[in-house]
């Protein structure tokens, strides 16, 4: 980095190391939503915490002289010289070895959540969730400084062994979520007075049920906050605490807290109240091992990279980006039909010299003889390998031959794909396993066979599914999600790993082959994406190199109205206008029309009535005349099948502006049932005055 002179107020600083910190991690594998770091003291850039020396001080400076060791808080860590303002500077204390001095981040988080928020007390229970990292450790200290009794936990035996040699009795797994039942069993049923939490998904509900009444709960995750998850509200009734911390934000919204609680740290450690934790030092020429072990989470306490030597290794981008190689292989998976087809055609037809198509029948249809032929009469080396991608085995040979013969492999497409529909209540294990096979089982095989091989890229196709549901696709659902999930947790390992959440497909996909089944989507709002269009996508995704992206045409309007339930959700109220559009803000006008009906009616009238409105809906989506649906008439002998239950529960929707789901449905007979189940959802609907 060029050496910049320091303004008044500023220093220029010599650094000798930098702290690693898991938010560099995420920035670096791409995991780390801009929504986190937006606005924030150290944005998108690596490297914020560095230790050096002063090698020059502006005009204003005065509690600073140059020679002084000191640590400092700053955007772009990883370089040779900073110059910055002196207002977050601490000098190092000279009985503490500097690279043991990072207090920026992890003392700071503990200090601010144990102390200021949570007022931590003699004898009170506090419970720290991944305790051996620089923000467990700091916490463990700040906890036994303060008379607490400890509760940790950790990931691995090793690292709980550590805890335990830290006098720590109650100690606890971090990966499954026992430590609920133990804590309980501990503290006799009470709970928790203050919780530490770094965990996501259940385990953070799972902690949070467990505070004591009067207990505070301490968030430093960001994973539920960036997705806007909602918490069970119950729990506060015992006069809980909810806080959620980010030092990052602080150091740009509140410097003069920081600056206060940094000197009342520096003050603790002077006096022996906190001290040093584990270190474990990377050259700088191995920064990347650095990154890697990090990712991997294995370290205890702090990663901290020296810069002594001055040496870094940089990668150099190439003059002009090319996306498919010539000298280089792509496997699609499910590569011999539908969408994986037309993506080997595009990557055969964008420069890629070697294309594998693998799927379990082959290239058996002519659409697929078809263009293999067109493929090759253009130049490119085309092999079809049928192969189930969801046997190990197979799929261990599959690659083995790919590394034995021909270009290298560069790419990989995952595309294939099972569909085998069910509402929850038919769901077997069998349509679980068989949709689940080839996505899940067949991501896993993939990345055990190819994770030590330089990829450029390894890209999922994933589902809008996975990210607005499905009815009667909870199988196809959770396989999607699992490759959304598990793209991230291989990013976090250096594998290029993508994932396309991609909508429904006009050209290619189940609605080229299925006319009714594109109405029903668009009665949801969601309509169909052309292959070029779709193929252009990948292209732009492959060059940003985002861990996640969805490429679908949604109206939220429409469908928040065909989903009121759901649209209310935390994950959709924000981009669905549901206040104005769906009713959702206060009662519904249609809805008011036959709320005034029941009300002004005779009761066999208004039931009449109603019944009526609810045959013609259904006589509408059977294509039949009215009168050919008896009242009374046995609903499955009409050969209802799910989507005609979906249409159905559109039709009630739109005729009364209240939700049954096609699930529901299955439980109504007959016309009659339906209308006295329509009745009663129209009453709980009533508006009432307070």
């Amino acid at each position: 980095i060029e050496r910049v002179a320091p303004a008044e107020n500023e220093v220029e600083i010599k650094a000798h190391s930098a702290c690693l910190n898991f938010k560099d991690v995420l920035k670096v594998y791409g995991t780390l939503s801009d929504k986190i770091t937006r606005g924030t003291y150290f944005g998108n850039e690596i490297g914020m915490e560095i230790c050096g020396t002063i090698t020059r001080i502006g005009r204003a400076v005065t509690e600073f002289n140059p020679g002084d060791m000191v640590v400092a808080p700053i955007a772009g860590g990883f370089r040779s010289y900073a110059t910055l303002p002196d207002t977050y500077l601490m000098p190092v204390p000279p009985s503490i070895e500097p690279g043991c001095y990072f207090i920026h981040i992890g003392y700071l988080t503990a200090y601010y959540g144990l102390i200021k928020i949570a007022n931590l007390q003699q004898d009170e229970k506090v419970l720290i969730h991944s305790a051996t990292g620089g923000l467990g450790l700091a916490a463990i200290q700040i906890a036994k400084w303060k008379g607490a009794e400890i509760f940790a936990t950790a990931g691995t035996e090793e690292k709980r062994e550590y805890l335990r040699s830290l006098g720590i009795t109650h100690v606890m797994n971090s990966r499954n979520l026992e430590f609920t039942r133990k804590i309980l069993d501990l503290t006799d049923g009470r709970g928790i007075d203050v919780v530490l939490n770094s965990l996501s998904g259940e385990a953070l509900k799972e902690g949070f049920s467990l505070l004591a009444p009067y207990g505070r709960f301490i968030e430093v995750g960001k994973k539920e906050i960036s997705e806007n998850d909602g918490l069970p509200m119950a729990t506060f009734n015992r006069n809980i605490t909810f806080a959620a911390i980010d030092i990052d934000r602080m150091h740009a919204e509140r410097p003069a807290l920081v600056r206060e609680m940094l000197a009342e740290i520096d003050k603790a450690f002077r006096a022996g109240h906190l001290h040093d934790i584990p270190v474990r030092f990377y050259e700088s020429i191995d920064t990347v091992d650095a990154f890697r072990h990090m990712a991997h989470a294995e370290h205890i306490g702090k990663i901290v990279v020296l810069f002594k030597d001055g040496a870094v290794k940089v990668r150099q981008p190439e003059p002009t980006q090319t996306l498919y190689r010539k000298d280089g292989s792509y496997l699609i998976t499910g590569g011999t039909s539908g969408f994986g087809l037309e993506v080997a055609k595009w990557i055969a037809n964008s420069g890629g010299g070697r294309v594998i198509l693998t799927s379990r029948s082959g290239a058996a249809t002519d659409a697929a003889k078809n263009a293999v032929a067109e493929m090759k009469n253009n130049g490119t080396e085309v092999l079809v390998e049928p192969a189930d991608i969801g046997q190990r085995e197979q799929v261990e040979g599959l690659i083995g031959k790919i590394r034995a013969e021909g270009p290298p492999l560069r790419g990989i497409i995952h595309a294939a794909m099972v569909l085998d529909d069910a509402f929850l209540k038919d769901m077997t294990q069998e349509k679980f396993t068989r949709v689940l096979a080839p996505k899940v089982s067949g991501m896993l095989n993939l990345y055990r066979y190819t994770r030590d091989m330089h990829l450029d890229f390894f890209v999922s196709f994933s589902s809008i599914s996975a990210l607005i549901g499905n009815r009667g696709q909870a199988n196809y659902v959770a396989a999607n999600y699992f490759l959304d999930e598990f793209t991230k947790f291989t990013r976090t390992k250096g594998y290029p790993a993508i994932s396309i959440n991609w909508g429904v497909l006009q050209d290619s996909g189940v609605l080229a082959r299925n006319n009714e089944l594109a109405k029903l989507f668009e009665l949801e709002g969601i309509f169909g994406l052309s292959n070029r269009a779709a193929l252009n996508a990948l292209d732009r995704i492959l060059i940003a190199g985002s861990v996640q992206t969805g490429v679908f045409d949604i109206d939220w309007e429409r469908w928040g109205k065909a989903n009121n339930r759901m649209s209310q959700t935390s994950r959709f109220r924000k981009i669905v206008n549901s206040s104005s559009k769906t009713g959702m803000a206060g009662i519904n006008p249609n809805m008011m029309k036959w709320l005034e009906i029941l009300e002004n009616s005779p009761a066999a009238e208004s039931n009449e009535r109603i019944a009526e409105a609810a045959r013609t809906g259904l006589a509408k989506v059977l294509r039949l005349p009215p009168e050919k649906i008896g009242m009374d008439q046995k609903l499955n002998g009409l050969g209802i099948d799910s989507l005609i239950l979906l249409e159905l529960s559109l039709s009630i929707r739109d005729t009364f502006s209240i939700e049954i789901s096609a699930a529901e449905l299955f439980k109504q007979p007959t016309i009659t049932s339906l209308s006295h189940e329509i009745i009663s959802r129209l009453e709980k609907g009533r508006p009432t005055l307070n």
